[in-house]
């Protein structure tokens, strides 16, 4: 599932960055999950798999998920994400490391993948510009 990042906050802080909307998306996708943000004042990636997804209803019948991030690379910890329902299109996706690395909340709208596509580069072969 694609989400598009329309904000984010760091929880505790009131002021909130507003993400460039073309190239700020959450993807999970087959067991794997890669986070791209671009604001004004830097940018961000997270890729890695998931482990441990469970989703349920609540009592309003809007969807509450929860996972972890997983083989990140050497020397990162695990991140815990829960994504959570707010209305029919409106998400919070919330994102803490256990070592405070990366401690972040977003609210997010659901996409279609075809609008990323075009901005991941095709790989050339060698010797080819």
């Amino acid at each position: 599932m694609l989400f598009h990042l329309d904000t984010m906050w760091t929880p505790g802080f009131s002021s909130k960055t507003i993400l460039q909307d073309s190239v700020s998306y959450f993807l999970y996708a087959e067991g794997k999950v890669l986070t791209k943000g671009d604001y004004p004042m830097g940018s961000f990636r997270i890729k890695g798999q998931i482990s441990r997804y469970s989703s349920k209803l609540n009592e309003n019948g809007l969807e509450s998920s929860q996972f972890y991030i997983v083989k990140r690379g050497f020397l990162k910890g695990s991140l815990t994400v829960k994504i959570n329902q707010l209305s029919k299109d409106n998400y919070e996706i919330s994102i803490v490391s256990a070592f405070a690395t990366f401690d972040r909340k977003f609210t997010a709208r659901p996409g279609e993948l075809s609008e990323i596509i075009a901005e991941i580069p095709k790989k050339l072969k060698p010797g080819k510009k």
